[in-house]
């Protein structure tokens, strides 16, 4: 019990409070904080898509990319859903980042449950924009190619086909002629 004491023999709890930083400058570090969170989901679904634009694979796999069930069937299909998450991602992103730094500027004015809920509700809406935008890109895909991968009669147009030329038996391609 004396060494206990001895901790506390030099506390002034009137130094403590000099030492201690104001609720002021917490609140300014708490808005800064909570604007960082509010605009780093659409930094990442516009660095995501330009990902999936520029630099995804160009072969399906199972690690890197936009991998739905039937992107991941043939060739043709992935680099379409590639394309079409790119597109569809950046969208999101540069959008939802324009709009939510606009709202992060208006955080320097209100109190802290204000803030705290404004941003709740910034998160929840980039969380179910983010799961719309991904349900529509896997719904297009859906209606364009069948579970095999082959475009359907409807979507053909969209989708662009190269016909590859058969191997001949030597390992020599047909167009070529010897």
């Amino acid at each position: 019990m004396e060494k206990l004491m001895a901790i506390f023999d030099g506390f002034d709890i009137e130094k403590l409070g000099e030492q201690l930083p104001s609720v002021e400058t917490l609140m300014q570090g708490l808005k800064g904080w909570v604007t960082l969170l509010v605009l780093i989901g659409p930094m990442l679904m516009l660095g995501l898509g330009i990902y999936y634009l520029f630099f995804s694979p160009k072969e399906a796999n199972h690690s890197v990319g936009y991998r739905f069930f039937y992107a991941m069937s043939q060739v043709q299909v992935w680099q379409y859903a590639q394309r079409l998450a790119g597109i569809a991602y950046a969208g999101l992103g540069l959008i939802l980042l324009v709009i939510m730094g606009l709202v992060s500027l208006s955080f320097g004015s209100l109190a802290t449950p204000d803030l705290v809920w404004r941003a709740a509700k910034c998160l929840m809406w980039e969380v179910i924009l983010v799961i719309i935008v991904t349900l529509a890109v896997d719904i297009i895909i859906i209606a364009f190619f069948d579970r095999k991968g082959n475009p359907r009669k409807s979507a053909s147009r969209f989708v662009n086909k190269k016909k590859v030329p058969a191997k001949r038996s030597n390992g020599s391609h047909a167009r070529y002629k010897k």
